[in-house]
């Protein structure tokens, strides 16, 4: 007695994005299985950014912007491409942010300075919970940047930082990180 097994080609038994045909005949992959290598990204993405379907790139970062392949297929983002969205911030930075890299108006900025009386600047910026937020002065460009701030915990919410430096103008940057 012998046995007969069928495969549709145009199926996609798994629900990786890959044709069953694909899977055997080209890829080397299981169309039963979703993630054939078990890397933790369906065979379907690694297709897709033409990474080695029976690899291991999870852990690789093929653009070169901070995110593993794992983490670009987790955020929905091309790990061929820094910058998903276009919107001049590596993707590994948004995430490093709290912004949305797959969204060309989600990006880390300061909203407003405002002078106080007397001197100084209220320094207003978006927060995300989870992110931590160094704040700094600086006199002059070139200059030497002082600390304003440090490690202040995002909430989520906008925050007001108030430098009370009594000085003519003063340049201010923040710094974000992600512990």
């Amino acid at each position: 007695m012998g046995a007969y097994e069928y495969l549709n080609p145009n199926a996609d038994t798994d629900g990786d994005g890959i044709k069953d045909g694909l899977e055997v005949f080209s890829f080397t992959s299981d169309p039963t299985m979703f993630d054939s290598d078990q890397d933790g990204m369906s065979d379907g993405f690694e297709s897709q950014y033409g990474l080695n379907a029976m690899g291991n790139d999870a852990n690789a970062d093929a653009d070169g912007d901070g995110l593993s392949n794992l983490e670009e297929s987790g955020n929905g983002t091309d790990p061929t491409n820094e910058d998903t969205d276009g919107d001049n911030s590596p993707d590994g930075d948004e995430d490093i942010a709290g912004t949305i890299p797959t969204d060309p108006t989600s990006y880390f900025y300061v909203s407003n300075i405002q002078p106080i009386p007397g001197g100084g600047c209220d320094i207003t910026f978006d927060t995300v919970s989870g992110r931590m937020y160094t704040i700094y002065c600086c006199s002059e460009l070139g200059g030497s940047w002082v600390v304003v701030l440090a490690d202040m915990a995002g909430d989520g919410n906008p925050a007001v930082v108030s430098d009370p430096y009594n000085e003519g103008s003063c340049f201010y940057k923040v710094e974000v990180s992600k512990p």
